[in-house]
């Protein structure tokens, strides 16, 4: 289940870069870049709350990691880090979008071991 949970940026102080599971990248949701290990914290991109500092991302950052987190949209209110739930677009985790994930994983493993 661990496999749906993902950060929502709010201040970036509870946020690791290179470690946490924070962009909106379909299955890993982490990272591409390894250029910037001074910059532990997601907050360290952000120039104030609210705002991508764009020349910190474009000079240590991949390109295609750049452009993904600027797009992010960050809120103008300051307000705190969340884990969300990438199968509900609420964000919240339910039983019901839990249970659906792992049938939708058993099938597709069932499948993966009848074409081998």
């Amino acid at each position: 289940m661990l496999k749906g949970i993902r950060w929502r940026i709010g201040s970036g102080e509870k946020i690791r870069v290179f470690a946490d599971p924070w962009l909106p990248r379909p299955n890993s949701f982490k990272i591409f870049s390894r250029l910037v290990a001074s910059i532990p914290l997601v907050n360290g991109f952000l120039l104030v709350p609210g705002i991508w500092n764009n020349t910190t991302t474009k000079i240590n950052l991949l390109q295609i990691d750049d452009d993904l987190i600027r797009s992010i949209p960050l809120s103008l209110v300051e307000r705190e880090d969340d884990l969300i739930w990438r199968y509900d677009p609420s964000g919240a985790y339910t039983v019901r979008s839990g249970y659906k994930v792992l049938l939708n994983d058993r099938i597709n493993s069932s499948v993966c071991k009848l074409s081998l």
